[in-house]
């Protein structure tokens, strides 16, 4: 079923025919109207909520109407309904629908809908944050739907080997007391943007991760190469966030290789904090970094399909910058389902009680139009020529409010 609506939406954009509603319709007639029909970004720009509306009743659950949905001559009604309902659940991902404006939309539609608002977070934690009241309460009884993107991101083997039990380290007890950090490294080269300027040619390969214990607070440092003095800048600008909230660092948990070199260790000795290391190749010894450059590449990599799905021609791997920033940042502002507190991790590290609205999180490479600019400084027009300008989100901007996002938009 995914595949053939896949299909119906590779259409050549030179032929304008649309789907057949007609009840008589053959199934060859229905296949030759989805290769006729126009180009999925085409519709979508064109007048979203009348694609939707006509989409979904193209897949209606009458079973009288269209092609069935079930492969079964002998399928009963009950069946077909069911397919239906996956049907739909598949054509809101696949078009965005913005369900909490329609009116039948379901708890579980709705939940689906703050899962992609929120970047792909776990239904688990949007339920919990449902109880706590931070999203709409009947959220909380709702039913886990399926995410498309999620399940071609996240997939892996089944481990063959159980968890053990926890091995009863010290917590920390205090923003501070106690970093983990580490490394990441990108195969393909991630884009650095710019505001203004002559195009660099700079671009990221690698981030550093540093993860407090107290808070679950993560903080990403984007980097063109993993060199001792880029690690050192990420090392210094980390504690210079922290001391904007009135924290010290006092110690740094790592693996060996950049942290164990005499830059990193003489800053560590001239700042007055300790060091620890884990055993050579005991990657697992620093578990809590590990752990969360895996989550983080997790939200990334899913951020990026779900985008990539809906709009091939603009999302591009080497967006992956943005999409770990966005992932980051969304982390940090709803936590972990583990934790049993209802504050989230930035609240922990930096001991406020000032929390980002929901409504300022949008999805990572959806569609942004701008006003031109001369409308923006009260000038005119023609009146023939665009308003708007498209743009893609790319996520929370480091260096403005906390409601502003980054745009890429062609100048």
């Amino acid at each position: 079923m995914a595949k053939h609506l896949l299909q119906c939406h590779s259409c050549d954009a030179n032929e304008g025919a649309s789907l057949s509603q007609n009840e008589g319709a053959s199934k060859s007639q229905n296949e030759g109207a989805c290769e006729s029909n126009d180009t999925f970004l085409s519709q979508l720009f064109d007048n979203v909520d009348h694609m939707a509306k006509h989409l979904l009743q193209c897949h209606s659950c009458d079973a009288n109407e269209g092609a069935s949905l079930s492969q079964n001559e002998g399928a009963s009604k009950s069946q077909n309904e069911g397919a239906c309902e996956s049907d739909d659940t598949f054509l809101s991902q696949l078009f965005d629908i913005d369900l909490l404006s329609t009116k039948a939309a379901t708890p579980t539609q709705q939940l689906l809908y703050w899962h992609h608002r929120l970047n792909h977070r776990s239904f688990s934690l949007l339920k919990s944050m449902a109880n706590e009241g931070k999203l709409p309460k009947h959220l909380a009884s709702a039913d886990h739907p399926r995410c498309a993107a999620c399940e071609m991101a996240t997939a892996h083997r089944k481990p063959w080997r159980n968890r053990r039990a926890p091995s009863g380290l010290r917590k920390a007890k205090q923003p501070g007391q106690c970093i983990s950090v580490d490394q990441l490294k990108s195969p393909i080269p991630g884009l650095m943007g710019q505001m203004k300027g002559i195009p660099t040619t700079k671009q990221f390969n690698y981030a550093t991760v540093f993860v407090d214990h107290y808070s679950d607070m993560s903080y990403l440092v984007l980097q063109e190469t993993d060199t001792a003095d880029e690690t050192l800048a990420a090392k210094h600008s980390f504690e210079a966030f922290a001391r904007t909230h009135a924290i010290r660092i006092q110690h740094y948990h790592a693996d060996n290789g950049r942290f164990a070199e005499n830059i990193w260790t003489d800053d560590i000795q001239k700042q007055g904090q300790t060091m620890s290391y884990c055993g050579v190749s005991a990657h697992w010894q620093n578990g809590i970094a590990e752990k969360r450059i895996k989550d983080l590449q997790d939200l990334a990599r899913t951020q990026l399909i779900h985008a990539k799905i809906r709009w091939p021609g603009v999302i591009d791997a080497r967006l992956w910058p943005y999409a770990l920033t966005t992932a980051n940042n969304v982390y940090n502002q709803t936590g972990s389902v583990q934790k049993k507190t209802p504050k989230v991790p930035i609240q922990l590290f930096t001991d406020s009680d000032h929390q980002q609205p929901k409504s300022d999180f949008h999805t990572f490479g959806c569609p942004v139009f701008v006003l031109e600019s001369d409308l923006q400084d009260g000038k005119k027009i023609s009146k023939w020529e665009g308003r708007a300008r498209l743009g893609v989100n790319l996520g929370p901007s480091p260096v403005h409010a906390t409601n502003v996002s980054l745009l890429g938009i062609e100048p």
